[in-house]
């Protein structure tokens, strides 16, 4: 088969060869090897990839699935079929590093940076989820996060930061259920 004319075994749409930066999904045709096909080049939706490592997700009341990229320039979402943009929520840092790996529970999807506080934002995709209004629904103003990625478990998230160290926050309402010292103390 030739390189135009492989698909994904992924989401079944795409046939290009990656461009340099842009934001690529990734099938194994075999153990031994993978296909890459971008979705999306930075050049396209405006958005440049960085360190944070994207992730797919359900999100309720969609038939849709979403990538969800933590990029230099923000929080975005794509639709895992075609490379759409769905929603962008803008978030700027001196540096542009934004390590965290998105992570959602329910419609609420969260990241967070040295220097941007762990936020929520409200996922409302359309019916068809071809569209998909995003909102910052709160922000933990001292729940900064460095290198680490914060985990959920059901409804909670906990993290590793460095004004908060260890950390616990409910997802739906951003309430901080606890925060324990020390465990980043040198």
């Amino acid at each position: 088969m030739g390189v135009a004319s492989m698909r994904c075994s992924v989401c079944s749409t795409h046939g290009a060869l990656p461009a340099a930066g842009s934001i690529t999904c990734v099938a194994p045709s075999s153990a031994a090897s993978a296909r890459r096909e971008a979705i999306g080049s930075s050049t396209m939706i405006g958005l440049q990839p960085r360190i944070a490592a994207p992730i797919t997700a359900a999100i309720p009341g969609s038939p849709r699935r979403q990538v969800l990229v933590f990029t230099v320039e923000g929080f975005i979402g794509l639709d895992l079929e075609d490379g759409h943009l769905l929603w962008r929520i803008p978030v700027t840092t001196t540096y542009g590093r934004h390590v965290t790996t998105p992570i959602v529970v329910e419609n609420v999807a969260m990241v967070a940076s040295k220097e941007e506080p762990l936020m929520g934002v409200e996922l409302k995709p359309s019916a068809d989820g071809r569209e998909c209004a995003a909102t910052v629904k709160w922000t933990g103003k001292d729940l900064l996060v460095n290198f680490s990625s914060p985990v959920a478990v059901g409804q909670y998230v906990y993290g590793l930061g460095p004004s908060q160290n260890l950390f616990c926050v409910d997802a739906r309402t951003g309430e901080t259920r606890w925060s324990k010292p020390g465990f980043t103390d040198k």
